[in-house]
């Protein structure tokens, strides 16, 4: 039987120090009828160097190189431009176990399905360790259309397992054409993508094995380079979450509880943003301006929830006591953090 073509897209943004390692675990796949497509979007780093290196060394590597258009637009543009009959998307600070594509594509054949959807595990960077994100089920899960609303949904609305365009092999056709959301955002387009995915296919496994391994910097979380951008990414989390109530009437799952379990979400993620300002070295006053900011996103979920559901930590927030919202998320998030770091630093003299 002739083998399918698999297509990889690799979106590629200054990850010199991680992308040989992406790269090699994609062209040492067991399954080899690959389609590699690595998309430089505009690194400034040694990036381009690397991807065309490996260009030469695997004639299955397709370099696309151009200016920065943002991980919503490559992702786009490589789906178009892929050719195989399944897609898969991989960050390029990221890799795969060496049998995923085949053990994926062995079970989608097996029983027909849209979408084969595995877990990840998250690599922490400066830490040396590893933690298992467990998916949806504990053994494999087949889930047709007419079961989504009870099967599939739920775990959309209620957690983040299913938020990544990662960890996941898609018969393209099942798809017809990826359009993708033409809201200007800067950060959560892994989940507006699934959301487009899981409206438009008719079946899914979920596959309990660790294919994927997600790397992850702990200090990621203080990457905030000005007020400005705490703002941005508070408007984008505001976006992409409120998209879910759209989704609820697509589904046919608009119910009162449904509606309500949106409603917390997007005031949690909304509050959970807050959490690198509060990190932060940035002043009191600047600190206090973002907490009312953000507070006048969520003005209208506030309007549909009872605050009360909340620990204190949201609750604070909702409430409008900003003050003990900042001085409690001080003692709780921030004198904790600024221990570790002190730790983290001492152990490091030691080991030397």
């Amino acid at each position: 039987m002739k083998k399918e073509l698999v297509s990889i897209i690799v979106p590629v943004y200054n990850v010199e120090r991680y992308v040989e390692k992406c790269i090699s675990s994609l062209i040492n796949q067991t399954y080899d009828e690959l389609e590699i497509l690595l998309i430089n979007d505009g690194s400034m780093d040694n990036s381009i160097n690397i991807l065309n290196k490996y260009k030469y060394l695997d004639y299955r590597i397709i370099v696309i190189d151009r200016g920065n258009k943002g991980s919503i637009y490559t992702r786009l543009e490589g789906f178009r431009l892929s050719t195989g009959k399944y897609v898969m998307f991989v960050d390029s600070d990221d890799w795969l176990d060496l049998c995923t594509v085949q053990n994926s594509l062995d079970i989608m054949r097996e029983y027909n399905v849209d979408v084969v959807k595995f877990n990840m595990v998250k690599e922490f960077l400066d830490e040396n360790r590893k933690r298992r994100i467990d998916g949806c089920y504990e053994d494999i899960e087949y889930i047709l259309k007419k079961d989504f609303g009870n099967g599939l949904y739920p775990f959309v609305l209620n957690t983040y397992k299913c938020n990544s365009m990662c960890a996941q092999l898609i018969r393209k056709d099942a798809v017809v054409e990826l359009e993708g959301n033409e809201m200007s955002i800067s950060m959560g387009d892994d989940l507006l993508y699934n959301l487009e995915i899981l409206t438009k296919i008719n079946s899914i496994v979920f596959l309990p094995k660790f294919y994927y391994h997600y790397r992850y910097a702990n200090n990621s979380i203080t990457t905030i380079f000005s007020l400005k951008k705490i703002q941005s990414n508070l408007i984008d989390t505001y976006k992409v979450y409120t998209e879910f109530y759209k989704y609820l009437t697509m589904w046919n799952i608009n119910t009162d509880k449904n509606l309500n379990i949106v409603n917390k979400r997007v005031i949690k993620e909304v509050a959970f943003c807050l959490i690198p300002l509060i990190i932060s070295e940035m002043g009191y006053k600047d600190k206090l301006e973002v907490t009312r900011y953000a507070n006048g996103l969520i003005k209208n979920e506030l309007n549909n929830i009872n605050t009360k559901e909340f620990d204190l930590f949201i609750r604070l927030f909702t409430q409008k006591k900003y003050t003990l919202f900042l001085l409690f998320s001080f003692c709780k998030i921030k004198i904790p953090y600024k221990i570790k770091k002190i730790i983290k630093h001492i152990l490091i003299v030691i080991n030397k």
